[in-house]
């Protein structure tokens, strides 16, 4: 389930996340979240707190998606555009570490 999530996210949103973190963080806290409407649904809550149940976590899997992923995905948009969303080829290829601290991050 994650990795072709990984690849729908990268491939549709053209999201540059070499490490897969947004597919493994949001795929996984989303699918818990669902996990947790499947197995918990029915039963009793404390105080007065609603029971769980599918649509409530289904509903709540919508709003932390549309609350984290599309304001993040707006704000790293307009800084592409802006060009402030990557460092230079050079600074890259030199490495951020000698271009910002002056300090390598290997010796060699």
């Amino acid at each position: 389930v994650i990795i072709p999530a990984n690849n729908f996210l990268h491939n549709t949103f053209k999201i540059d996340d070499c490490v897969g973190a947004v597919s493994i963080h949001g795929v996984c806290g989303i699918l818990g979240m669902l996990a947790v409407g499947v197995f918990a649904a029915g039963y009793p809550a404390a105080g007065d707190i609603p029971p769980t149940s599918f649509m409530g976590q289904l509903m709540s899997a919508i709003v932390m998606a549309l609350v984290g992923f599309v304001p993040g995905y707006g704000i790293s948009f307009i800084m592409k555009q802006a060009d402030w969303l990557r460092v230079p080829d050079a600074v890259q290829k030199a490495g951020i570490d000698k271009a910002e601290l002056g300090l390598q991050a290997y010796h060699n």
